[in-house]
Formats: C-alpha cells, sequence, structure tokens
C-alpha cells in the first residue's frame, strides 16, 4: 500500500516527506447535527487528477467513539486509540466524490475538537496504474510510503459556537503603583524607606559572586535582557576578587583585562539565613546584597534581582532609582512541582533545558518527567533492549498507529541514559528535583505491545480505557509484570537521584481483567473479593521495590482507592481539593494539582479558536491566581501533609513548543506565585505580569497576550 497524508503533516516529518506532496485528493470534514456529545458527520472524498481504483483506504486520528454501525460507507479495518482507518471504500473518479457519514460520541465545541492528520492508502500497482508514477518503498521495505494529500477541509456548519468578551486590558485595569517590586513570586516581606534612594539601574552590572554563588551569577549572565552582566568571582567572603570575567550559563568561563567596577554593582553575601531556598536582598548606599546560606537561595536571590534589572533598568525617569529596600524571601511549600508530558508529544532535551531555565525563574523546583503512557514509552532501560525502540515510535504499520495530531510518519523518540544524567544535572544546578513518572498498571499499551509477554493471550475482557485504548493495563495474574516492574524501577532508580518516583495508578478501566484467567486465579490465591483489588496488588508491590531502592512512591489519587498501598505514598490530587485535603485528613503526604486551576492544558476560555481541553472547565490567569491551595484547611496538622503545588502540562493538544509556551505563559506565573506565598493582590500581581512579560519577549518565549478573545 501507498500512504498519502493530509496537509496536517506533524513538523517532526522530515523535509523529504514534505517533498511527496500529493494533491490527488480533497477530503471535507462536516458536522451535519450536533445534539449534545452526540454528533453526526459526513466525510467528502474527492480525487482531483486521478482516480481511486480499489482497494484503498481513509485513516485519521479522532480521540471519539465512532459507531461502526452507523457507517453508511465502507468499514473501521482499524482501530486504536484516537486512530481510525477505513476501508472497503468503493472506486472513486475525479468527476465524483464519496459521502461516508456516520455517528460520533464526544465533546466538540472548539476547532481543536476536531480531527486531524487525515491521509489515504493506496495499492502501490493501482497506484502506479492511476497516476502513472510508482511510490518507491520506505526505507523499511515493506512498500509503504508516505506522501502529503494536498486539501484537508473542515466544514462547521451551524455549530451555535459561543463568543466571548476579550479579556480586559490589564494595563487599563490595574492602577500603577500597587506594589512595591516587579518581582514574581512575590517576596514574604518587603520593607521599604521611600524617603532614601537605595540605588540606581544601570545598563551594565557587576556581580561580585561569592563561592556558593558562582552558577546562579552565571546563570543570570547567560540570559538575555536589558542589562549586561559581568562577573567578579570572589575567593572568599571578605571581598577579595579574581580577575573580572564575563560568563553566560553553562559556558566556559574566560579570564577578561581586570576593569573597574562596572555600573550597579550586586553582591553576594553568605548568611546564616535558615532554609536552603531562603534569600534576603539589601538595596542601600548604591548596592544591591544577596544574603543566603546555600547556593539555590543565593540562585533565587539573584534571579529576583534579574527581574528587577529587567523591570527598572534603564529609563529615563524617577522609575530607574530604587528606594532603599530589604527583602526577607522564604517559600510557603517545600515541593513547587510542574510536569510535562512527553509521551503524547515528545520534546527534546534541549527544549526540556529551556523549560528548566524558565521554571528557575519562577522558583520552582521539581520537574515532573511524565515518561511513559499509551502513546509512547520514552526511556531506555537496558534489561529490555527493544522497549524505547519500539514502543517509542508510532505511525501507520507500527505497534503504535499515529495518534493525536496523527499523520502516517514515524513520529517519536527517547531518552538515553546519558539525557537522563544530562537533564538531571542540569536541574540539580538550578536548585531542582526530577520526579520520572511510570505510569501504570493503566496507560501501558505502548509498552505491552512492543513486550507481548505483558499481556494475557487469553484475556477477553475487552476493555477501553478513557482514551480509547484497549488492553493498555498490567495484568497482575502475570509473573512478567513482577519482572518487568523490579528490572525498570531497579533502572529507574538508579538514573534518578531524587527521592520520589511517580507511578501513575490513574485511569484503570472498568471491566480490565474481568475475564484474564491469569488475573482470576490470582485473584482466587489472594483470596481478594475481585479483579478490582488486583490495583492495589500491582500498586503496593511498586511501592514496596521503590523503598527497597531507598525511593517513595508519589501517585495519582486513584491510588486513595488502593488499601494495600501504605500512607507514605504521596498523592496527588487532580480531580478536586476536596479529595486532596481528605487525604490529608487521613495522613497523606498530599500535592495539591486541582485540574480546575492548575492543568496547564485546560483552554482559557469558551472561544471555538481558543486551544484546549475543557473537561474541568475554563482556566484564565485570574482563576488560577486567586485559588488558594490550602483553602478551607484550617488544623495546622493536616496543613502540615500539604507538601505543596503540582501544576500539570498534558499534551495531547500540544504538538510543538510555541503552543507549549502558549499554554504555560503567562498562566503558570499565578501557580509559581500561589506555590510560594499566600499573599493574593490581583491587580498588583498583574501589573508585575505585565513587567515579566518583557522578559518573556527577550527570552523568546511566545506566550499567550492579554486581550485574546
Amino acid at each position: 500500500m501507498a500512504t498519502c497524508s493530509s496537509s496536517q503533516m506533524l513538523q517532526d516529518s522530515s523535509p523529504e516527506e514534505s517533498e511527496k506532496a500529493d494533491s490527488r485528493v480533497k477530503v471535507t470534514f462536516s458536522v451535519l447535527e450536533r445534539n449534545g456529545g452526540h454528533l453526526w458527520i459526513d466525510l467528502h472524498i474527492t480525487p482531483s487528477s486521478a482516480p481511486f481504483e480499489e482497494p484503498w483506504s481513509l485513516a485519521f486520528t479522532w480521540p471519539r467513539i465512532i459507531d461502526p454501525q452507523s457507517l453508511t460507507t465502507g468499514y473501521i479495518s482499524d482501530r486504536q486509540g484516537s486512530f481510525y482507518e477505513f476501508s472497503g471504500l468503493p472506486k472513486c473518479d475525479t468527476r465524483d466524490s464519496i459521502s461516508m457519514q456516520f455517528n460520533a460520541q464526544g465533546p466538540l465545541e472548539k476547532i481543536s475538537d476536531m480531527p486531524d492528520g487525515f491521509y489515504c492508502k493506496f495499492n502501490v500497482d493501482t497506484m502506479q496504474q492511476s497516476n502513472g508514477d510508482r511510490c518507491a518503498p520506505d526505507s523499511s521495505g515493506d512498500g509503504v510510503v508516505a506522501r502529503q494529500v494536498g486539501t484537508v477541509d473542515i466544514q462547521f456548519g451551524d455549530m451555535g459556537w459561543t463568543r466571548v468578551t476579550p479579556e480586559p486590558d490589564p494595563f487599563v485595569t490595574t492602577p500603577p503603583g500597587s506594589y512595591d517590586l516587579l518581582i514574581i513570586p512575590y517576596p514574604q516581606s518587603v520593607e521599604v524607606n521611600r524617603d532614601s534612594i537605595g540605588c540606581t539601574l544601570q545598563s551594565q552590572c557587576t556581580i561580585s559572586a561569592c563561592k556558593d554563588a558562582d552558577f546562579a551569577a552565571n546563570f543570570i549572565a547567560g540570559l538575555p535582557g536589558k542589562v549586561s552582566f559581568t562577573i567578579s568571582v570572589r575567593t572568599t567572603d571578605s571581598g577579595v576578587l579574581l580577575p573580572n570575567v564575563t560568563l553566560g550559563a553553562d559556558q566556559t568561563t574566560s579570564a577578561q583585562p581586570v576593569e573597574a567596577q562596572v555600573g550597579l554593582r550586586i553582591m553576594t553575601q553568605w548568611s546564616d539565613i535558615e532554609g536552603d531556598e531562603s534569600y534576603e536582598i539589601e538595596i542601600s548606599n548604591g548596592t544591591i546584597t544577596v544574603f543566603a546560606s546555600h547556593s539555590t537561595g543565593f540562585l533565587y536571590g539573584l534571579v529576583s534581582c534579574y527581574q528587577l534589572c529587567q523591570a527598572y533598568c534603564p529609563t529615563s525617569g524617577p522609575h530607574n532609582q530604587l528606594p532603599s529596600t530589604y527583602v526577607r524571601d522564604s517559600p510557603r511549600f517545600r515541593i513547587r512541582q510542574f510536569m510535562l508530558d512527553v509521551s503524547r508529544h515528545f520534546r527534546s532535551v534541549e527544549d526540556i533545558k529551556r523549560m528548566l531555565d524558565q521554571m528557575t525563574l519562577l522558583k520552582m523546583n521539581t520537574f515532573h518527567w511524565h515518561l511513559t503512557d499509551d502513546e509512547g514509552w520514552r526511556l531506555v532501560i537496558k534489561a529490555f533492549p527493544g522497549l524505547a525502540e519500539r514502543a517509542s515510535w508510532r505511525g501507520d504499520g507500527l505497534d503504535v498507529r499515529p495518534q493525536l495530531t496523527g499523520g502516517p510518519y514515524r513520529y517519536g523518540g527517547f531518552y538515553t541514559k546519558r539525557d537522563v544524567q544530562d537533564v538531571v544535572a542540569y536541574a540539580s544546578q538550578r536548585g531542582m528535583t526530577v520526579i520520572p513518572e511510570i505510569d501504570i498498571p493503566g496507560h501501558c499499551f505502548a509498552c505491552i505491545k512492543a513486550l507481548p509477554e505483558l499481556e494475557d493471550p487469553e484475556d477477553q475482557s475487552g476493555n477501553i480505557s478513557v482514551q480509547l485504548f484497549a488492553h493498555n493495563t498490567l495484568n497482575p495474574g502475570l509473573n512478567a509484570t513482577y519482572n518487568f516492574l523490579d528490572k525498570v524501577l531497579e533502572e529507574v532508580a538508579e538514573m534518578f537521584p531524587g527521592p520520589y518516583v511517580h507511578m501513575g495508578s490513574d485511569e484503570v478501566p472498568k471491566g480490565v481483567w474481568e475475564k484474564s484467567p491469569a488475573a482470576l486465579a490470582k485473584v482466587e490465591e489472594l483470596g481478594l473479593p475481585g479483579v478490582r483489588g488486583l490495583a492495589g496488588v500491582i500498586m503496593k508491590y511498586a511501592q514496596d521495590v521503590l523503598r527497597k531502592h531507598n525511593k517513595q512512591m508519589m501517585a495519582w489519587q486513584e491510588v486513595l482507592d488502593e488499601p494495600a498501598v501504605d500512607k507514605s505514598a504521596v498523592v496527588c490530587s487532580w480531580q478536586s481539593s476536596r479529595v486532596g485535603k481528605e487525604a490529608a485528613i487521613e495522613g497523606y503526604d498530599v500535592l495539591m494539582a486541582p485540574g480546575q486551576v492548575y492543568y496547564m492544558d485546560m483552554t482559557y476560555n469558551i472561544n471555538r479558536d481558543e486551544p484546549g481541553l475543557y473537561w474541568s472547565g475554563t482556566i484564565d490567569i485570574q482563576k488560577t491566581y486567586m485559588h488558594d491551595p490550602l483553602q478551607d484547611i484550617t488544623d495546622p496538622e493536616v496543613r502540615q501533609h500539604i507538601l505543596g503545588i503540582l501544576a500539570p502540562l498534558w499534551t495531547e493538544l500540544i504538538p510543538d513548543r510555541d503552543k507549549m509556551d502558549y499554554m504555560l505563559f503567562p498562566r503558570i506565573l499565578a501557580v509559581a506565585e500561589s506555590a510560594w506565598t499566600d499573599k493574593k493582590d490581583w491587580e498588583g500581581f498583574v501589573g508585575r505580569v505585565i513587567a515579566f512579560c518583557e522578559t518573556l519577549e527577550r527570552l523568546g518565549v511566545k506566550y499567550r497576550r492579554f486581550g485574546n478573545g
């Protein structure tokens, strides 16, 4: 078969594939009727330059349930997750078109709800006869090639979609002077003497870096901005200076000629301040001095100085002068965690490092790396040499079919042990812990396809996951499952030095294992009341394996349904804050991650052209900012169990870096603020966001602009 894809081709496709454009096909997708979640769809397929000879098929990705009995033409020949392939389609002449109608179920409120990745598949010999140009086999030699279809036309019809009034422009709504310092997140204590000038901001600045502040100085000196930083490295805290050096982030240091102090001077001074992340800043006598007791404290203090320099310097008016000020700062929560899903859409190591730098500016201290899911397994495990190679790629004819943004081309990637070491070291320099997530027992479709021994061949359960995958759950009745967990977690514990490993536990499909002989035998062996208790068996086993490797298990809130798992598990409460509160009352440590305010993949508003999911509603920056993760929790002992905040970025609808930027910024600023301080001043926050967006511009971040409708 020869393959032709739609114009919505993945960015990861090679230039050579893009040149294989085939304008022979036009597909029109029309919504004829919408009644709640019930849809009536019409597909019109039109060849433009050559007829379609039988056999041929049409494929696309759409995470909705299509009723196979409702098809007016053809049949569903392949279905996997969001992927559908339709075969049995008749010959179609260039003067004709084929109409295929069907029922579907699922929400349809936005343009991003529409299907993607349309492509057609033709028999090579038939294509030669009708097109006069035989397709060359692909590199695998299986006779399948990829070509881009010329046109895909989406017809919405009268959908009754909602338009809303754009957000008020914060430049208009924010009164000036409602903040003392343009810093995000805002410090815990700011004392200002407006009768005294502390320093004058200038376009050049010298950082006098003590031993524990050398990396912090190096980091901010490598960031773009209004201010040029020169660094003097002190050999002692008494102030002995080495020759001035100019440093860029993670660049080799090279000595420069000794010169006089350049511009404003920022001093760093060791102090016995309590807390590795705590710092103090004194602005007086023409100098800014940062005090800390740890390298992370110096980093956060200098990050605050960097923000001040970008916000106030240089200007022609009085704003280039800061009053005498003393800042005392430390975090509200011990864990300030952000999650990136690299399974649904893969991101390079360089993209991850870029994100770590962004989060460092916001004083976030934990990177949750969602490495495995149904759509891809992203980590090399030496004990299973073929796992990453098979389970990390998807495309037409592969174990994992095209998913989400679709297209027939081979898409994916994985991280080697060296990649992991690189990311972990990069994060550690920035005061961050990396938490890997190996999602079990559900969300395992890709690894099960790569390792067939993980599936009971006699299992006839027929369950389908929320994401429409069948047989995506590890089987607790198989010895291979426990061997898999032993070896994977041993290597994961070795690669990631942090104290936690996230083990998923979420969205185990209903009906799983009910018709698996292996699972039913395990139920009888353990004397369980039913198969649902087997999820706890797997999670408890994983918890015990991690404990053996001196790791603590973190998991999504569904782990609370597994009484076999003990309370050393850290619970990530994602469906509501109420669940997190109840878990804390029971004695679990908790990360608050309510989808209603902290899920960064949710849409900003209900406009049809605003991207994002909306199962938890719409989330604008004000909603995120105003939420208090400790709301209604007054008992001090219960509060101690709330370790912090988790902001996940799931990437089903986020195929590239620019869209990642758009969904994160500036909304993630509100998460960082709530994770650091309990102070709430919406108008002041908006003013600080406006200033910070200038920094985002210089960093090349494609953030969402205020006022988008």
